[in-house]
């Protein structure tokens, strides 16, 4: 579809700054340029939608989410209770709520039976209208693991071989490690202050799987983990909450400067486990205070991790539509709006390996968002959705009557 959108500001991120009164040029759902509106003369023909005062974006990108999950108080509950067709109709609902908080590409970070897959193909070929699905399938960890219940069990190195190639084989876009315990079904196996594989078997899956081009992200509560994400090389590390083995928390410099030197990429999930809705607080005894937590990174962004928006979305009082908070805590840890708005498009595309998201420029997909307010200024203005283009097409507006969700 051909487009002309305009607006009083346009953020491309690609780029410093914003374009006043600028315009996006879209052909067959790509866009193909993007500059001053007095600049660029639409093609005869072509529709213009003209935002006004708004500032256009682009899509924004949630790095961690759990399309499985509902973000109740007792997500695993209701995964346990619905069977796959019953759990497919509402990731395709859970898609939607994405979609409507201006999220265009979402990174699902391990799901039952491989549906995240089958929604991302259905996406990709035009069966349904959602968010671009970057998948994991089935995450690995151990017998009686985090997430084992809906993952691949793996004691070895011949097993862990097998689920990589495994998950290859179904189509998965990146592998999904549970390097450690967490907040799971009743059962599983602990240690979440400890690691769950070995330096060298963590080192065989980043192997492994960057033989068949495949990214590793790990699931890091520990430092213990953290350490071994750095030796193997791992993409990306998730969560990162520098539990100590023992007790209390043990920051790791050298750990956060070797992840700096190979270019991988942090995604901290903060709001996950900080949630805004009050019934949340105190849920997870293990976990500090966030002023605790935010010391350590502030200076890991000095340090020069790259970091990536992210909720642990589908988790425990952590909603579909909430990725603005998570960016709001980033602000606290030091990262200007610029790098807030980055997180969420530009940076979090690079660590997906996607060149065609994440930015408004020639040759990108035409995912955009506008906005009230500029998020140059204040981030929060991300929370004002009020029409979003997805390959080119406008998939939602705003209703002015609707009545706005009540703050928590």
């Amino acid at each position: 579809m051909d487009l002309c959108v305009r607006a009083d500001r346009v953020i491309s991120v690609s780029e410093p700054g914003a374009i006043e009164r600028g315009a996006v040029l879209v052909r067959g759902g790509r866009i193909v340029a993007v500059g001053r509106a007095a600049d660029l003369a639409p093609p005869e023909g072509t529709p213009v939608l003209d935002l006004g005062a708004l500032t256009l974006v682009p899509g924004l990108i949630d790095g961690h989410a759990h399309l499985m999950l509902d973000g109740s108080a007792e997500p695993m509950r209701t995964l346990e209770a619905e069977s796959d067709s019953q759990l497919l109709l509402r990731m395709v609902r859970n898609l939607g709520v994405l979609l409507r908080a201006g999220v265009t590409t979402v990174r699902d970070c391990g799901c039952r039976n491989h549906l995240s897959l089958v929604l991302r193909d259905a996406i990709s070929s035009g069966l349904l209208v959602g968010p671009n699905v970057v998948s994991a399938g089935k995450a690995l960890t151990i017998t009686g693991g985090h997430y084992g219940f809906v993952g691949h069990e793996c004691d070895g190195a011949d097993a862990l071989r097998q689920a990589i190639r495994a998950e290859a084989k179904a189509g998965v876009d990146f592998i999904k490690v549970m390097g450690s315990g967490g907040r799971s079904k009743p059962g599983t196996a602990g240690l979440r202050r400890s690691a769950y594989f070995t330096d060298e078997e963590m080192a065989l899956i980043v192997r492994e799987s960057h033989r068949i081009g495949k990214r590793v992200a790990v699931h890091a509560h520990p430092t213990a983990v953290v350490r071994t994400c750095a030796g193997a090389g791992v993409d990306i590390v998730e969560h990162c909450l520098w539990l100590d083995e023992s007790a209390g928390y043990c920051f790791d410099e050298r750990a956060v400067e070797r992840i700096a030197e190979q270019g991988a990429f942090v995604c901290p999930t903060l709001a996950g486990f900080f949630p805004r809705h009050p019934a949340a607080r105190g849920i997870d005894p293990e976990m500090p205070k966030i002023e605790e937590l935010l010391p350590y990174f502030a200076r890991m962004r000095e340090l020069g991790v790259r970091f990536v928006s992210g909720n642990d979305t589908g988790a425990p009082y952590t909603p579909f539509d909430d990725l603005v908070y998570g960016l709001e805590i980033m602000g606290r840890f030091g990262l200007s709006p610029a790098e807030q708005l980055a997180a969420a498009t530009l940076t979090a595309a690079a660590c997906l390996g996607r060149d065609d998201v994440g930015a408004l420029a020639a040759g990108r997909r035409a995912d955009l968002v506008a906005v009230r307010g500029n998020p140059l200024d204040d981030i929060r203005a991300l929370w004002q959705v009020e029409v979003v283009v997805k390959d080119g097409h406008v998939v939602h507006r705003r209703d002015p009557l609707a009545a706005t969700a009540p703050a928590v």
